[in-house]
């Protein structure tokens, strides 16, 4: 798993992996946890041990397959009583207690941003509430979302970076 810790001499943090397939993708706070995403499922810590004592902290437990649609996980959102996990094989929705409280959704898409509003694949662009794929996001590899006023910035895999305006269906890209 991978770590913050201080580095005593010059008390800034630095990364440590401790048996970690690969280093956490993303993060996301529940409660008084913190969630990483890695390649292997999600790895759930105290977020005041975690930040007070980062060298001792571990993992409180850990969510995989059970849990999830495919253990690759790429994207964390917590809304709520709820955690939306984006996956190699689908979005996820748990339980704070990290336990499924729906069947998995877009099944066998690769699952990478989540916003508050969207939801990033590596073949679109799909807006959160109904999932249907947002007109003219066919193809792109969407690996950021950031919603900012009611825009939305689509970061991609392969094609750079693209917007869409408030009340807008025309995703644009940025020079």
């Amino acid at each position: 798993m991978q770590e913050l810790a201080l580095e005593p001499a010059r008390r800034r943090l630095a990364v440590l992996h401790h048996g970690a397939p690969l280093p956490a993708r993303a993060a996301a706070r529940v409660g008084a946890e913190l969630w990483l995403a890695t390649p292997a499922g999600v790895l759930r810590y105290d977020a005041q041990q975690l930040r007070r004592e980062p060298e001792r902290a571990r993992p409180l437990a850990t969510i995989g397959i059970e849990a999830l649609p495919a253990p690759g996980v790429h994207a964390l959102r917590a809304e709520g009583e709820r955690v939306l996990v984006g996956t190699d094989a689908g979005l996820a929705s748990l339980g704070r207690d990290g336990q499924p409280l729906a069947a998995p959704r877009l099944a066998g898409e690769r699952v990478t941003a989540l916003s508050r509003s969207f939801v990033g694949t590596w073949r679109g662009l799909h807006r959160a509430r109904t999932l249907a794929l947002l007109p003219g996001s066919a193809g792109l590899r969407v690996t950021a979302l950031l919603e900012h006023g009611g825009a939305l910035l689509v970061g991609t895999h392969d094609r750079g970076l693209h917007a869409l305006a408030p009340g807008s269906d025309e995703l644009r890209a940025l020079p």
